[in-house]
């Protein structure tokens, strides 16, 4: 995760004429500014491991096989959406309208994908009569 977070800092901090002539002190900086948003991040998916996860008793409803290989494909869509951004931020020599872009998409799909996910969940409990 870390190397992908230095693509996006190089590609969207930096941009793509200096991307790989940075100092990692600036890297380190920048987190320090993030602490909230990282918190927030933290707190976010602490609450929703507890109140699905564990209250809602999900882990009945996946297999181990099926927890381990979940992040693959969001993993995989994440080096396409590198690839692409990088592409498009060449072209456009402007990192800011992909970075946009980038951030109100994966606002969507993150909400989407949570609302799929636990409403099947909820589909499932109503066919088995609820336990």
């Amino acid at each position: 995760m870390a190397e992908h977070f230095l693509f996006i800092y190089g590609i969207f901090i930096e941009g793509m004429q200096k991307a790989g002539a940075g100092d990692l002190r600036e890297v380190a900086n920048l987190f320090v500014t993030l602490w909230p948003a990282l918190a927030a991040l933290f707190i976010s998916h602490g609450v929703s491991f507890v109140t699905n996860f564990i209250g809602n008793k999900e882990y009945h409803y996946k297999t181990v096989r099926e927890q381990m290989t979940a992040p693959y494909s969001r993993i995989a869509l994440m080096h396409v959406t590198l690839i692409v951004g990088g592409f498009i931020t060449m072209i456009l020599r402007d990192p800011m309208p992909v970075l946009l872009i980038f951030m109100v998409a994966k606002i969507i799909i993150d909400v989407r994908s949570h609302m799929k996910e636990h409403n099947v969940i909820k589909e499932y409990d109503k066919t088995k009569g609820g336990e």
